[in-house]
């Protein structure tokens, strides 16, 4: 659906509306991948590929919206500007893991899809954070 301006919108679901409120009980409503790799991953390959995944499920280029006719998910106009994969160099990864995974999730303010790369001198972890609601397939 598109609204008088052309920004492209969609009802959330009843499942997206539960995903999204549960994180005002305590929940951080998003899901997590690691994956670990033995050498160094190319993190400007990444950011190509989040950004084809923005392009091919359009809810991951969404924010979610309150609203007290409905909520719904409206296109976000700041796409160029995400940055979808970011590099950590560490030599603490879990400790660093540990504080991103933890970290809320705005789902109006944050993309949906978000990819971190944890590196050490030898190795990656690359950490995939999506939200519920995005990645539930009833929303």
């Amino acid at each position: 659906m598109h609204d008088t301006q052309g920004t492209y919108r969609q009802s959330a679901s009843a499942s997206d509306w539960f995903n999204y409120a549960s994180r005002y009980v305590g929940c951080n409503h998003q899901i997590h991948c690691l994956l670990q790799f033995e050498r160094h991953l190319d993190e400007g390959l990444l950011r190509q590929a989040a950004r084809s995944l923005v392009e091919a499920e359009p809810v991951l280029g969404c924010r979610f919206v309150e609203d007290f006719r409905g909520p719904y998910w409206e296109q976000r106009d700041d796409l160029d500007e995400i940055e979808f994969c970011a590099v950590e160099e560490t030599r603490h990864v879990e400790r660093s893991l540990h504080a991103y995974v933890n970290r809320p999730v705005d789902s109006y303010r944050d993309p949906q899809l978000q990819m971190r790369i944890f590196r050490t001198p030898s190795e990656d972890l690359l950490c995939i954070k999506m939200t519920m609601p995005a990645a539930t397939p009833a929303g």
